[in-house]
């Protein structure tokens, strides 16, 4: 019987799980599996799997060239239910050739976290080759977060000047900080639309090519890379000792010669740490890998764990209550540290200033440096020469160590930054309506209701055969009801249940 016509039909909720588990990569011969697993048979399920492939197929052959189309409107419908979302599309002849969108989560972290911006275009994202532009950044775990994405038809100086200027808009202010790749078109963009922002080269696309670009032995050839990671990944050199170092390393291997080196040189102030020791944040993006392989799924326990304390200090515990978790073991590491391989070697004082000399060893006593904290005691203000707050924004080692020794027990408001605060996140942000594919119009909400409703109900009642057998007939006559009112598929229009399925 189950292979009768009547019987191989597939209703609206069939058509909507096959649907669903399409749009998460179950085709839908697994996902014919996964429902003759849940229904305890094959014999059970409506529709062999060739039905389900047939309802695959029909749903393409409606898309079509739809798609553009069903994009647009569905993300226009979004912005209806959601106010300060911002969606921007542009059309030449019918034809899709830009489209930009930034919803209320992209924007709230924009604000929150959109000191430092990073994008970078992926080709041939689709069977159009149009382009995918993510603007990325780094939110309060560390972790990648968008600011909004962008497709486009070709990438030239007038389109990404055209992109910018609508991020803009969306956002209403300027990073701090840009980080790109080294294409032209990108650069000439950013200089005539972020004019108060720094733009900043990718540092991988430099080191990467250095095999490919140098001649000569392996070996010598190795050493030479070594050389330039040092001098180009290092945060805390000054830009006087990097310059000495680079012309020393060039002298060296005899590398004067080099065109790409030679190049490369000259935008260093574009790309090497050094040059950006004063810029906030400076630190916290280097490449643009976080644009190529952004990941949005992100899974936090800050709320119910708390993690040990390594040290009796009390900013150890304030720092614990102020953090959010990721940056708190960050923090943690340099209090640690602070505590245990640093040591305030003397003191000068000048005038309302006090200069602390702090030592600074690794974990086999040897000497890493001296730094300087300076302490300006009519402001209660502190700096140390590493700058590690001003590159990343929480406090360094050598900072915690000076605070030990002036017994000092809060870390001072002023050096709590907002954005890796533990309630930087405003809750409003986690509700449900906010995630991803959730219907939002009246009859769907309802229609998921009820169908929680009966799942519940059944689950509760799965041991009483009494109460089982009064659902079933309850829901008998709620039925009948309900087909008496309604005798025919609202939806018997094919097309019309595939636009109600997506």
């Amino acid at each position: 019987m189950d292979l009768t016509r009547g019987k191989r039909q597939l209703d609206f909720s069939y058509k909507e799980f096959i649907q669903g588990l399409q749009s998460m990569g179950f085709g839908p011969t697994k996902a014919h599996c996964v429902q003759s697993s849940l229904k305890s048979g094959q014999q059970l399920v409506r529709g062999t799997k060739d039905d389900w492939k047939n309802h695959i197929r029909d749903v393409r052959c409606y898309i079509a060239d739809r798609d553009a189309q069903m994009v647009i409107n569905k993300l226009s419908n979004s912005s209806l239910h959601f106010k300060n979302n911002f969606f921007k599309y542009l059309a030449d002849a019918g034809e899709l050739r830009n489209m930009f969108w930034a919803n209320d989560i992209f924007k709230s972290n924009y604000k929150l976290f959109g000191d430092v911006l990073a994008f970078d275009a992926t080709y041939h994202t689709n069977r159009y080759s149009m382009i995918f532009v993510p603007f990325m950044g780094v939110d309060c775990h560390k972790k990648c977060v968008m600011f909004g994405a962008w497709l486009i038809y070709n990438e030239t100086i007038d389109s990404y000047k055209r992109l910018l200027k609508v991020f803009i808009k969306a956002h209403g202010k300027q990073p701090q900080l840009v980080l790109t790749d080294q294409d032209p078109a990108t650069k000439q963009a950013v200089s005539a639309v972020l004019t108060n922002s720094h733009h900043r080269l990718c540092m991988w696309h430099v080191t990467d090519k250095i095999p490919v670009k140098l001649k000569g032995e392996m070996e010598r050839n190795n050493e030479i890379k070594s050389r330039v990671h040092k001098l180009v990944w290092n945060v805390f050199i000054k830009l006087e000792t990097f310059e000495h170092r680079w012309h020393e390393m060039i002298n060296d291997y005899d590398l004067s010669g080099n065109k790409w080196l030679t190049d490369m040189y000259a935008i260093c102030q574009q790309r090497v740490p050094a040059y950006f020791r004063e810029l906030p944040m400076c630190c916290l993006m280097k490449t643009t890998s976080r644009c190529e392989s952004s990941n949005s799924q992100f899974k936090y326990d800050t709320t119910t764990t708390s993690p040990p304390m390594l040290t009796q200090l009390p900013f150890e515990l304030h720092a614990l209550q102020v953090y959010i978790e990721t940056i708190f073991k960050d923090v943690q590491e340099k209090i640690y540290k602070g505590l245990y391989r640093c040591s305030c070697e003397r003191v000068e004082y000048v005038y309302e200033t006090k200069i602390h000399f702090v030592k600074h060893t690794n974990k086999d006593k040897r000497l890493v440096g001296e730094f300087k904290v300076t302490n300006n005691t009519e402001e209660n203000s502190f700096k140390c020469s590493c700058m590690l707050f001003t590159r990343i924004s929480y406090l360094c080692k050598h900072l915690f160590c000076v605070f030990k020794a002036n017994l000092i027990e809060k870390i001072p408001d002023r050096y709590i930054h907002t954005r890796w605060k533990n309630d930087v996140l405003s809750s409003y942000l986690f509700n449900i309506e906010y995630r991803y594919d959730v219907h939002l119009d009246e009859k769907s909400k309802l229609r998921h209701e009820f169908l929680n409703l009966t799942n519940l109900c059944a689950d509760r009642a799965r041991g009483d055969i009494g109460v089982l057998q009064d659902m079933v007939s309850q829901m008998t006559k709620l039925k009948d009801k309900i087909w008496q009112g309604i005798p025919n598929e609202p939806s018997c229009n094919k097309s019309t249940i595939i636009q109600d399925l997506l």
